[in-house]
């Protein structure tokens, strides 16, 4: 049975945010320790001792040369965090105030009027046509009928006018 590739970081006995010093002497320590030339060929450990010196020297080809570190960094998985600051000094974006990029401004009387429009355009449709079908006035019922209209034409109307100053407003 094989063992679990083991990553360079693994190997040497780093962490993944060490040094290149640190690294480099991770490796020449291991190295003085399992390099065959300083164990004794006819002990029990010398072809364990060679194949972990083989494993040290592959994993110092990767962490020895910056730019294939980077590479290796950059193809490794690593674990989602949210909002986790690497530095303790960073400020944490969370506990920001919620500010405006601008100020809000009231909506004029005017605008409110043209916004409610809509709405109290279809109350009397259903007022008067309620009426007319009441009282039986055909004419009452004409208006309710118009009434109605606009306030379809003013649901779909009022939103597209409050886009077009939305789209004016972002600048």
């Amino acid at each position: 049975m094989t063992e679990p590739l083991r990553s360079p970081y693994e190997v040497l006995g780093v962490g993944a945010d060490a040094g290149t010093a640190e690294i480099r002497q991770a490796y020449v320590a291991l190295a003085r320790r399992f390099h065959p030339d300083h164990v004794d060929p006819r002990s029990e450990g010398a072809a364990e001792a060679g194949r972990r010196m083989q494993e040290i020297n592959e994993a110092w080809e990767v962490l020895g040369d910056a730019a294939r570190r980077r590479r290796f960094d950059a193809s490794q998985r690593r674990p989602f965090r949210p909002f986790a600051p690497d530095d303790p000094d960073e400020p944490d974006p969370r506990l920001a105030p919620d500010v405006p990029y601008r100020a809000v401004v009231a909506p004029s009387p005017g605008r409110r009027a043209v916004t409610m429009a809509p709405v109290l355009l279809l109350a009397s449709a259903v007022t008067v046509g309620s009426l007319g079908i009441t009282l039986g006035y055909g004419g009452l019922v004409t208006v309710a009928v118009a009434l109605f209209s606009l306030a379809c034409a003013g649901f779909v109307a009022v939103p597209l006018l409050a886009l077009g100053r939305a789209s004016r407003d972002e600048g």
